[in-house]
């Protein structure tokens, strides 16, 4: 799996100065709020993919896990950035959703998980 270019990119990260040989460039759309970047796999990667439905996440952090998200679909589609706010929300504390708030929530995760 390689991280590659894409349209929505609006940065590009560069790697921690004396690891230019072992880390490449990343491009990432951000909005000050969230970066995501775009990941290819290969031929070979997409029939693990197939067989064990599985993806691991790593982090380079030995204490903590930053909130992260994976997708399949472009995450730049309006509901798509409102269901991740409400999610983010959400994830702060469940009261700090408003009731209308959650019924947003709850209507969006529907749509997704539909999706899949």
């Amino acid at each position: 799996m390689k991280p590659i270019n894409f349209t929505e990119s609006t940065l590009k990260l560069g790697a921690p100065k004396g690891q230019e040989k072992e880390i490449g460039d990343l491009h990432v759309y951000t909005d000050k709020k969230k970066c995501i970047s775009c990941w290819e796999f290969t031929d070979e990667e997409i029939e693990t993919l197939k067989k064990t439905k599985k993806i691991y996440v790593g982090v380079f952090s030995g204490r903590t896990q930053p909130p992260i998200f994976l997708t399949i679909d472009k995450p730049f589609l309006a509901e798509f950035t409102r269901y991740m706010e409400l999610v983010k929300k959400l994830g702060m504390s469940k009261r700090s959703l408003s009731q209308g708030e959650y019924q947003e929530y709850l209507k969006l995760l529907e749509k997704f998980q539909n999706k899949s």
